[in-house]
Order: C-alpha cells, then sequence, then structure tokens
C-alpha cells in the first residue's frame, strides 16, 4: 500500500461503472480509482478541482495506465473508506 499527499488537478471522473479521480503529485498525473459509481452516488460523495487529498491504496497498471485502487481518501478531516486491509471492496 503507498500513501501520498496529492493536490486533485482534473475533478472527479468517471470510468465505465467505476468512479475515479485523476490526481497530480510531483508534475506527475496518476489515475485513482475509488469504488463504483452507484457506491460513490450513494453516499454523495464530491471531490473539487483543488481538493489537497492523501490516498491510501495499492499501485497497479491497469489497461495499460498506472493506476491506485483507493483503500481510503482523506480530505482534510474526512476519511473515505472504499477498501478493507487486504484490497478487498466494502461496497
Amino acid at each position: 500500500m503507498g500513501r501520498g499527499r496529492t493536490v486533485l488537478r482534473d475533478g472527479q471522473r468517471i470510468y465505465r461503472k467505476v468512479f475515479g479521480l485523476a490526481v497530480t503529485r510531483q508534475l506527475a498525473t496518476i489515475e485513482v480509482h475509488l469504488a463504483s459509481t452507484k457506491f460513490v452516488k450513494a453516499y454523495d460523495l464530491v471531490f473539487n478541482k483543488g481538493d489537497e487529498v492523501t490516498v491510501v491504496g495499492t499501485k497497479v497498471q491497469f489497461e495499460g495506465v498506472e493506476t491506485i485502487f483507493a483503500r481510503e481518501v482523506t480530505r482534510g478531516s474526512e476519511t473515505f473508506v472504499f477498501r478493507d486491509k487486504d484490497g478487498t471492496p466494502i461496497w
């Protein structure tokens, strides 16, 4: 699992039925997959361009793109959990 403080640059993106973010860290952009779109919408989770977030997850190559499957994302005092410590989705 990796941890990195990032600033959200490109805002929210929806990939098929997976909700994700594009984040910029140290001049590189990486995709972060959070959860199913249905799960994210059910909890009214909204991330905005410029949000500073900390992402904990696993870095993988997904469809040829460097991606993080997020276990949790922290924004300010809020922490959103998407997977358990074994990486199993909680949705």
